[in-house]
């Protein structure tokens, strides 16, 4: 919903793709094309932070296999912006391995937000249905609740 509202030229849910030169297929949960750019979203609405082991995996699988599909579809010169959406945030470790991965890729973007980033990117857009649905859907874990008391 919010790269609807903010408007984009393309956007796709739920893409099943192949990776080429293989068998092995892949989900892409956001496709969006929007200013010369390809963004793929990895949306998590979990209430735990993702881990270092995930973060792993879709850096080192996801990216490259995904990338592969879009240097054929798109081969005439579109840059392409990985993001990895969080609810339930990301361990040290995980937000860390995300961050040198972000600083070391060439080319392509990387990128990732928590729910608050999330929220204040809906908030500056005037997305406000965004901001809603998750401060009233996701709540934080009663653990971190009762951690700030």
């Amino acid at each position: 919903y919010y790269y609807h509202h903010i408007g984009c030229r393309y956007l796709e849910l739920k893409r099943m793709i192949r990776v080429p030169d293989s068998d092995e297929r892949r989900e892409i949960d956001v496709l969006v094309e929007r200013d010369g750019e390809i963004i793929i979203v990895e949306c998590k609405a979990t209430r735990s932070a993702i881990d270092k082991a995930f973060v792993d995996k879709w850096l080192s699988q996801n990216i490259p296999k995904i990338r592969m599909w879009l240097l054929e579809r798109y081969s005439y010169g579109k840059k392409f912006r990985f993001q990895l959406w969080s609810l339930g945030g990301f361990t040290e470790e995980a937000h860390k391995t995300l961050h040198l991965a972000a600083s070391a890729a060439k080319k392509y973007n990387i990128e990732f937000f928590e729910k608050k980033e999330i929220i204040d990117m809906a908030k500056n857009q005037n997305v406000q249905t965004v901001v809603d649905i998750l401060q009233q859907h996701f709540h934080p874990p009663l653990e971190a609740v009762l951690k700030h008391d």
